[in-house]
């Protein structure tokens, strides 16, 4: 029901607001913007261990990525996970650093952390063996989670906000741990493979007093074995995606490891489709090209990726627009926008006390400011497309004249 809420819904005033699980940081820039320049890293962490598929014992790690200077005790999780086909890749690859670098200078704590792999000890691989290795990474990244939770006043995380992201294979894992659970009406080869190892969270860690749930997914060419797993009570999907992916593909197809199609998978199109359908909020960014991953070469495609998941997790998840400070009645401020989607104009509403000055910042997807207007007093605001681009554009209202938490509203212009 985010965001959908009926104005007189509102006269309930800062006890309703007080009542959601919102972050106590929220002021419209942290999360949104890097407000950090240094990140600390404690390197090694060890969250728990297990056997792979080919019989090998196996300590699994983590690197836990901090703001540096910071002082908030309770900050939202970014776990990332690399790529490889489950064959190959580790937590300490380059773009995953500086993935989790990124998130970490926004204010996130960030994670990157092991998962098993498969030694290839089984040639050819067969599609019960990858089921295998793809369940089993699935629990290590629960475990993972429940080692943040348990340990969240070590490293100042909030608990009840735990995102997962990967790239490729790491893309798959975080899809397949955030949107599959026991509601979900798997076929009975799944069931037999999530039994095999431990159940719905794993056989990792044995803290299972601690929840493995995760709040959103950040897929960078990842996919679900099946995109109706995607409910509505689940947390907003962001995935970007390329259309000619001949590994993990872009709608529905094969996974293909060595030239050889394994099993079917849905990917960012899939997902999209599907999380619009039941009205799941989401992103997707589509790119034309006969790649697999190409556009993490690209800096200006990867800050588009840290700034659009950022951005939708913040409005939809922890600091959702509704939010008020302390002191402030949360039903005289209200933001919307129509149409939205929009092909041209759109007018954006402002529902506040009279003569209260705002400012209006509108942002693309890489963060960048492509109009602002300051010092309005108006109700409604009629705002020209111009030559603006299609694509997902943020919409920040800053109030001049009450301390009310900035509030963001994200609106896509379309062809």
């Amino acid at each position: 029901m985010k965001k959908t809420l009926l104005f007189g819904l509102f006269i309930l005033s800062f006890s309703f607001a007080q009542a959601q699980p919102e972050n106590p940081y929220c002021d419209g820039t942290r999360y949104v913007s890097e407000v950090f320049q240094n990140v600390d890293v404690v390197t090694g962490v060890q969250y728990g261990s297990n056997t792979t598929f080919c019989g090998t014992a196996k300590n699994l790690l983590m690197d836990i990525y901090t703001p540096q200077g910071d002082a908030a005790t309770q900050r939202p999780v970014m776990f990332m996970g690399f790529g490889g086909s489950f064959i190959s890749g580790a937590r300490t690859d380059a773009y995953i650093q500086d993935l989790c670098r990124r998130y970490a200078r926004r204010g996130f704590v960030a994670v990157a952390y092991d998962y098993r792999l498969f030694e290839l000890c089984v040639l050819p691989p067969d599609s019960v063996t990858m089921l295998d290795v793809v369940v089993k990474a699935v629990a290590d990244l629960k475990a993972a989670v429940r080692y943040m939770r348990e340990h969240s006043g070590d490293y100042g995380v909030d608990t009840n906000y735990i995102f997962a992201g990967g790239v490729s294979a790491g893309g798959v894992l975080s899809c397949n741990a955030a949107y599959l659970g026991p509601d979900d009406n798997a076929a009975a080869y799944v069931l037999s493979a999530v039994n095999a190892n431990g159940g719905w969270d794993g056989n990792t860690s044995n803290n299972y007093q601690y929840s493995s749930s995760i709040q959103g997914v950040v897929s960078m060419s990842g996919a679900l074995h099946r995109s109706v797993w995607l409910d509505t009570d689940d947390g907003p999907l962001y995935a970007i995606h390329e259309t000619g992916d001949g590994t993990v593909p872009y709608a529905t197809g094969f996974a293909n490891v060595f030239g050889i199609n394994l099993v079917t998978l849905q990917g960012g199109a899939s997902m999209h489709n599907q999380a619009d359908q039941i009205g799941l909020p989401n992103t997707f960014v589509s790119i034309t090209a006969n790649a697999h991953t190409a556009y993490m070469n690209d800096a200006n495609r990867v800050t588009q990726i840290v700034t659009g998941s950022s951005q939708l997790f913040h409005d939809e998840v922890f600091c959702p627009t509704f939010a008020s400070t302390p002191g402030v009645e949360a039903f005289e401020h209200l933001l919307n926008a129509y149409p939205n989607p929009a092909a041209g104009d759109l007018l954006l509403e402002v529902s506040k006390p009279a003569n209260e000055r705002w400012t209006l910042e509108m942002r693309n997807e890489l963060g960048q400011l492509v109009q602002r207007f300051a010092h309005r007093t108006e109700s409604a605001f009629p705002i020209e497309r111009g030559v603006l681009p299609s694509g997902v554009y943020f919409l920040t209202v800053r109030f001049e004249d009450t301390p009310v938490v900035p509030m963001t509203k994200r609106v896509v212009f379309t062809d």
